[in-house]
């Protein structure tokens, strides 16, 4: 059986420092969103397949009419509801894979009220991914040169875009419009408020050269 390691452990072993911490929890799932780091949870959860059909019963209800499964053992988990996670360190729970299926999270009679909110402590990854993860990361900052402020901020975006909306890359477009389609003023308020730190300036120069994705008309300039 192999090894698993507690998200608090993971975050030592990554070098991160140990939490509660709210920005090294956000880069570990990060990493999960994005396809570099699975981690798991053994949680039992009523899920419904994702390409079942719904019908909408209000603005809060959806019942998805596939049904739904109890599913027991180990799942993978896909995304989370929100890219800030909330400040008490529950994770929202928005869709997981459980044995080659992906799943949105239901009740038992199938209606999706909301997320279910679970705390870090019932995730986990396993210690011969996090080796390879490790190794991985490794290589790649040896061979690569130190990025421009554009490219860090391009990578950033990226990284926020599929967290945020759970639409796996490289379909930025799609992240896009499932935000909405804001302006930029809105998107960059977005932005700051998952890293202050990285997104404290150049808004203007990095939307000029930026061709991760195309505003629909009259959200650019036109309507800041």
């Amino acid at each position: 059986m192999e090894r698993k390691i507690y998200l608090n452990r993971v975050s030592v072993e990554l070098g991160l420092g140990g939490m509660p911490n709210l920005n090294v929890l956000n880069e570990i799932l990060s990493y999960a969103l994005n396809g570099s780091l699975p981690i798991y949870f053994d949680n039992d959860i009523y899920g419904s397949k994702v390409n079942s059909t719904y019908d909408r019963i209000d603005e809060s209800k959806i019942m998805v009419l596939g049904g739904s499964s109890y599913l027991q053992g180990c799942k993978t988990l896909v995304a989370t509801n929100h890219y800030q996670f909330e400040s008490d360190f529950h994770i929202s729970l928005s869709r997981f894979v459980y044995k080659n299926e992906e799943y949105y999270p239901v009740d038992e009679s199938g209606m999706w009220i909301e997320f279910p909110r679970m705390t870090p402590t019932h995730f986990y990854c396993l210690a011969d991914q996090i080796q390879s993860f490790k190794n991985k990361k490794n290589t790649n900052q040896n061979r690569s040169k130190k990025l421009s402020r554009q490219q860090e901020l391009e990578q950033a975006v990226k990284l926020f875009l599929t967290s945020k909306t759970g639409v796996k890359a490289p379909d930025y477009q799609r992240c896009y419009s499932f935000l909405k389609e804001p302006t930029q003023d809105d998107l960059w308020d977005m932005f700051q408020k998952a890293d202050r730190k990285m997104f404290r300036s150049g808004k203007q120069d990095f939307f000029k050269k930026q061709n991760i994705f195309k505003f629909t008309e009259g959200t650019g300039n036109g309507r800041n």
